[in-house]
């Protein structure tokens, strides 16, 4: 026998659900089980109703008491090894406690609940959802770059008059080791022009030129880049230079914005420390106001590197090379399939690169957090 429940509550979907239907003006969204839909949610409606804030705990919903109980005695009152971690984390909670007893069989082994099983459950799952998440982008991306033909079937109804479904005007992976080639060198410059301007406007002989860099900053994102490309061909040439001048202006203002918040919002009791001391200014900006201003410069690359790997693909319009001449290949031929490689392509670099720049941000402000204790 099948039940259907229509709810709009999340909470009882989940527990009395063995399957979940998402429906939004009358379209399927998404149909699996629920442990499937709180680790991979589809995108968008699904996404924002399971809630990222809500999903560990909607987790633990879904794992008995029973599987995380580990032998040993705790005070309290005791809990069914049937109930659900979320009922025990929230008993745990109330009671301020770390651990509760797990009412068992009579004869068998006493065992308890605890906080941190409880804690591990929940990251654990989290991890192993952004995991497969992580790991199947780079399948993609990997067999899109090394073996497009595999995606023929899917790319050729989306060409017309017999044209090729995959691109062969060139090698995907050497297009996109150029792409990369070209938004790593424009980053690093605009992060070292970016960083050296923010040290400078930071320090009191600089600080009346704060204005003045702030403009040139603000450069590249007050023209488009193909107006720079436009003004710098003339003056530079076709090829990766002018390409490299649009790319490093519009770097230039999330790295020299993060730059100078990082550099001007460090706690005064700090500086004060590090010049009772005796540390010269040079050495109390490298050993003290840098690394404590890290993770907010580093969310600054972080945003400039994203930006300027969709920027790049501009390039080819001036003869670089990258991913834009397969994306610009087919525009010219209204191919349809080769805009959707190189958007695809573009678009999982972006995310990968992302994902793991927001990594090395965490670390690093988690560094300093510990640094600070």
């Amino acid at each position: 026998m099948t039940i259907v429940l229509v709810t709009h509550d999340m909470e009882e979907a989940i527990g009395l659900g063995d399957r979940i239907a998402f429906m939004d003006r009358g379209r399927l969204l998404q149909y699996a089980a629920p442990a499937e839909i709180l680790a991979r949610p589809a995108p968008g409606f699904v996404e924002r109703l399971v809630g990222d804030s809500e999903r560990p705990f909607r987790l633990l919903s879904l794992t008995k008491v029973g599987e995380a109980a580990e032998p040993g005695e705790a005070a309290g009152p005791s809990i069914s090894e049937n109930a659900s971690l979320r009922a025990a984390l929230s008993g745990l909670i109330a009671r301020g406690v770390d651990s509760l007893p797990v009412a068992a069989a009579e004869g068998a082994p006493r065992q308890r609940i605890a906080l941190s099983a409880i804690l591990a459950r929940a990251a654990r799952a989290m991890n192993w959802a952004g995991l497969i998440a992580r790991i199947s982008a780079l399948a993609l991306l990997l067999a899109l770059v090394l073996k497009p033909e595999l995606f023929k079937p899917v790319l050729e109804p989306l060409t017309e008059n017999g044209a090729p479904p995959i691109y062969n005007q060139g090698s995907l992976l050497d297009l996109t080791l150029d792409h990369l080639g070209l938004v790593a060198a424009s980053s690093l410059i605009a992060a070292i022009l970016a960083l050296l301007m923010g040290v400078f406007v930071t320090r009191d002989a600089g600080a009346e030129f704060l204005p003045l860099s702030r403009s040139i900053a603000n450069i590249g994102q007050t023209f488009p880049p193909v107006a720079v490309l436009a003004l710098a061909v003339p003056a530079v040439g076709f090829g990766v230079k002018p390409t490299m001048i649009a790319l490093v202006l519009y770097g230039l203002l999330p790295i020299f914005e993060n730059t100078v918040a990082g550099l001007t919002q460090l706690p005064k009791a700090t500086l004060e420390a590090a010049d009772g001391m005796g540390m010269s200014a040079w050495r109390r900006l490298v050993l003290v106001e840098l690394p404590l201003a890290l993770p907010v410069i580093l969310a600054g690359i972080h945003v400039s590197v994203v930006i300027n790997l969709g920027t790049a693909t501009i390039g080819s319009t001036v003869a670089a090379k990258g991913l834009g001449e397969v994306i610009i290949a087919g525009l010219n031929s209204s191919n349809t399939a080769f805009v959707l490689q190189g958007g695809v392509i573009v678009a999982l670099l972006a995310i990968l690169i992302y994902d793991g720049l927001g990594f090395v941000e965490r670390e690093a402000a988690l560094r300093t957090w510990r640094s600070a204790q």
